[in-house]
């Protein structure tokens, strides 16, 4: 007897009889056992828009996002306000495709959770729990897509404006085909497949200490032994140094002098697995230097996003500076943006002061503040006694 078991989550059906395993896998004692797989394929994106000067949307009926792409279709998001000023009005949240790829007239079937974010609050979200069909063709133009007329009220939507600011996330997920298989072969064959080591390998040439190693970088006063062939393949400095017979390469001794121990041991974590350990979050600071002196650029974008985590008022003076004296591209404008916004409570910082020497970066944040309508960055950046009067 056959029975169709829907599976939550990836929306698949397996077909199977009464005498399996919990898991659904292939009992021992029952080679004849058959099983068939239909999958409903989907595709998933994810799109967040930010609206700044918010206060200013009682200005508007209704406000259109840029567009985005998920699967063959084009989306935006589109919201509709009523009395911005009367608390218990509703905003409204729809959702449009505005073009299928190939101008199709076939529809388009999605699940989409879209939400307001807050850094210190709970997703404010709404879900469209069933799938919704959507065409280009099906709704006249200027017509609203599938959404809610009653979203958020605004008396809930101020506890979500941040900095004049909201954030809308939407996350759609796009059916595109079908795929069947009926071979039971390629379940049992999947089973056998032994995880990969690779990274434990690697790692183990390092932490072992193995006597293969060709070379010792020293660091204070430690020798640690390195292969030749891993440290150039995954560094051009690495390479420069040994292919062009420098004293390094003769002595086979390459020593450190400007890098912490700790993030050299990071580094070469890195170089040999492509992972970093837990350790990155304390040492992220002397590795993004560290990775930028050898040209890595995977490590060094991976410390700039963990520093942009730990960028606080207190520490976002000193990763501005880093940012800009190693020209970390994502660190330096996350602090850029991150400063402007939060000048007020920074600009007293001991550390800001440092900044105010460096005359490309002082420019810099000059032209972050030009963004800001109505604004004198001179007025914001110095004191009112240092403001030059040409």
């Amino acid at each position: 007897m056959f029975e169709s078991i829907p599976v939550m989550g990836n929306r698949q059906f397996r077909s199977r009889n009464n005498n399996h395993n919990h898991d659904g896998s292939v009992p021992a004692d029952n080679p004849s056992h058959q099983m068939a797989v239909t999958n409903f394929s989907t595709e998933k994106g994810k799109f967040t828009w930010k609206i700044n000067n918010f206060s200013f949307v009682a200005m508007e009926d209704e406000l259109f996002s840029p567009s985005f792409k998920v699967a063959n279709a084009t989306w935006c998001l589109e919201l509709r306000f009523h009395n911005m000023r009367n608390p218990d009005e509703f905003m409204e949240l729809y959702l449009n495709v505005i073009e299928i790829e190939g101008g199709t007239m076939d529809p388009v079937w999605v699940k989409s959770d879209i939400y307001l974010m807050h850094p210190e609050r709970e997703k404010h979200i709404v879900v469209f729990e069933d799938v919704e069909v959507f065409s280009p063709y099906s709704t006249p133009p200027g017509s609203p897509g599938s959404g809610w007329t009653r979203w958020i009220n605004n008396r809930k939507l101020k506890s979500y404006i941040n900095n004049d600011s909201i954030t809308i996330m939407a996350e759609l997920e796009i059916f595109v085909g079908e795929i069947e298989s009926k071979e039971d072969t390629i379940f049992a064959i999947q089973k056998m497949e032994p995880p990969s080591s690779f990274h434990q390998d690697m790692a183990k040439l390092i932490q072992d200490k193995l006597s293969f190693s060709s070379v010792k970088l020293k660091v204070e006063g430690e020798e640690i032994p390195v292969h030749t062939d891993i440290i150039c393949a995954r560094s051009p400095v690495f390479e420069a140094m040994f292919r062009h017979q420098m004293r390094e390469s003769q002595k086979g001794l390459v020593e450190i002098e400007d890098i912490p121990k700790a993030a050299v041991k990071e580094m070469l974590h890195f170089l040999y697995t492509d992972q970093c350990t837990e350790k990155l979050k304390d040492v992220a600071r002397d590795l993004v230097v560290a990775a930028e002196k050898y040209q890595i650029p995977r490590l060094k974008y991976l410390c700039e996003r963990n520093l942009i985590e730990q960028v606080t008022i207190e520490t976002a003076p000193e990763l501005l500076l880093l940012g800009h004296q190693i020209s970390a591209e994502a660190l330096l404008r996350y602090c850029l943006d991150f400063v402007v916004s939060h000048f007020s409570e920074i600009r007293d910082n001991k550390g800001f002061q440092k900044i105010l020497n460096d005359g490309p970066l002082v420019m810099q944040i000059l032209e972050s503040f030009g963004n800001i309508p109505n604004s004198d960055p001179r007025k914001r950046l110095f004191a009112p006694k240092e403001i030059p009067s040409k």
